[in-house]
C-alpha cells in the first residue's frame, strides 16, 4: 500500500508540474495554398515560400534555369492565401493562449475561425496574436492571405510623387519599368534583384509557426550584459521579462553547469514585469575566435517557480569575451585593429550573401558548411 500510495503521490506532482509548465504546439505541418480567387488548392512546406511552394507542386519550372526568372514575374503581382487546419483540445484549459508567428513575408492577414485576428506588415519581426477566446473543441481553421507586395507599394509611390534611390531594384525585370517600390517594404531588399542575383519577390510563411500555452507566469525574453570581465571574475547582469497573471511572490533561480548563481525571491504583478539579477562567475573560461583559443561557451537555465510548482524555465547559451577596436596615433595617422580578451587579433572582412534567394530552404548544415 506504501508503494502504490507513493506512485499515487508522485502521478500527482508530475501532474502538477506538467500542467503548470508551458506548452508549445508546432503548427508547422498540414499546410495548403492557393492563389487567391483560385479554386485548386495545394500541399505547402512552413516555414518556406510561395516560389518554392509553386516549384514542389510543378506548377512553375525552376526559377534559375535559362531565363524562367522573367516568365515568372507574375507571381509577386497577385495574393496568395494559405490554410492549415489544428486541434488545440490540449491547451484549451490554460489561461494564456498566444499564436506566435515568428516571420511572415510580408503584407498579410490572419484569421482564426474566419475572426480576424492580426494583420502584418515587417518580414523581419514575429507576430503574435492572444486566441484563448478564439478557439473552439475539435478543429480550428487557420487562414493566411498575403498580399501582393508591388500592389501593396505601388501607390505608394504614386503618393509620394518622386522617385527613392533604389539601385538594387531591378524593377524593368519586374515589368514596372522605372518605378522601384522595394524601398516602401520592410522585406528583404535583395527579393527585388541584385547585381549578384535575381528578382523574385515572394510571400510565405518564412520562419516556424507556434502555439504558447501557459498558467501564471512565463519568461518572455532575457538578456545577459556583461559589466566586466577579467582573468578572475566575470560580473554578469540578468535582465529578464517576464509576463505575469499572478500578482506574488515567486522564486527566481539562475545556475550554470550545475552551481547555482542567484536564488531570490522576486514579486510579480499582473502582466509585464523587468526584473534584473546580478552574479559573478569566477575564473571565467573565455571565447575566442577560431584560431586563437577555445570558443567556450556557458549554458545558462534562468527558472522561475512558487512554492508548490515550476511555472517556466529558459536555457541561454553566452560566450565571455571583451572586444576593442584599438585606434592610437602612429606614423601613418592611426591605427585601426581589433583586441580580443586584450590581445591584438588579426581579422580581415568577407561579403556574405545570402545562401539562396529563398532562404527558408537553407538548412543549419548548409549555414554551417
Amino acid at each position: 500500500m506504501r508503494y502504490l500510495s507513493f506512485l499515487v503521490f508522485l502521478f500527482f506532482v508530475l501532474s502538477v508540474e506538467l500542467f503548470s509548465q508551458p506548452l508549445t504546439i508546432n503548427l508547422n505541418k498540414n499546410w495548403k495554398f492557393h492563389q487567391a480567387g483560385k479554386q485548386d488548392f495545394y500541399p505547402a512546406e512552413v516555414p518556406g515560400c510561395v516560389h518554392t511552394d509553386l516549384l514542389k507542386n510543378s506548377i512553375i519550372e525552376d526559377p534559375f534555369y535559362r531565363t524562367n526568372e522573367r516568365n515568372l514575374q507574375w507571381i509577386d503581382k497577385v495574393d496568395w492565401e494559405y490554410e492549415t487546419v489544428f486541434n488545440a483540445d490540449s491547451i484549451l484549459n490554460r489561461d494564456n493562449i498566444i499564436l506566435d508567428f515568428k516571420g511572415l513575408d510580408t503584407y498579410a492577414d490572419v484569421f482564426l475561425n474566419d475572426v480576424k485576428i492580426l494583420s502584418a506588415d515587417n518580414m523581419f519581426r514575429e507576430w503574435k496574436a492572444d486566441i484563448k477566446e478564439k478557439l473552439k473543441p475539435g478543429e480550428n481553421k487557420l487562414r493566411i492571405i498575403f498580399y501582393s507586395p508591388i500592389e501593396r507599394d505601388l501607390p505608394k509611390l504614386k503618393l509620394l510623387g518622386y522617385a527613392l534611390p533604389a539601385g538594387n531594384d531591378q524593377s524593368g525585370v519586374g515589368g514596372l519599368g522605372n518605378k522601384k517600390v522595394s524601398v516602401f517594404a520592410r522585406k528583404a531588399p535583395f527579393h527585388y534583384g541584385w547585381d549578384w542575383g535575381p528578382r523574385f519577390v515572394t510571400s510565405g510563411i518564412w520562419r516556424p509557426v507556434l502555439i504558447e500555452a501557459w498558467n501564471d507566469a512565463v519568461i518572455d525574453n532575457i538578456q545577459f550584459i556583461q559589466n566586466s570581465l577579467s582573468d578572475k571574475i566575470a560580473a554578469i547582469t540578468a535582465s529578464i521579462t517576464i509576463n505575469s497573471d499572478i500578482n506574488d511572490n515567486v522564486l527566481l533561480n539562475i545556475n550554470t553547469e550545475g552551481k547555482n548563481y542567484v536564488a531570490k525571491e522576486i514579486k510579480l504583478e499582473k502582466g509585464i514585469n523587468k526584473i534584473d539579477a546580478s552574479f559573478l562567475i569566477e575564473n571565467p573560461r573565455l571565447w575566442w575566435p577560431n584560431g586563437a583559443g577555445e570558443q567556450n561557451l556557458y549554458s545558462i537555465i534562468t527558472s522561475i517557480s512558487d512554492s508548490q510548482k515550476p511555472l517556466d524555465s529558459k536555457t541561454n547559451t553566452i560566450g565571455l569575451r571583451t572586444i576593442r577596436v584599438i585606434q592610437q596615433a602612429d606614423s601613418a595617422g592611426r591605427s585601426f585593429y581589433f583586441q580580443i580578451n586584450g590581445k591584438p587579433i588579426f581579422m580581415k572582412g568577407a561579403n556574405y550573401i545570402p545562401s539562396d534567394i529563398f532562404l527558408p530552404r537553407v538548412s543549419y548544415k548548409d549555414y554551417e558548411k
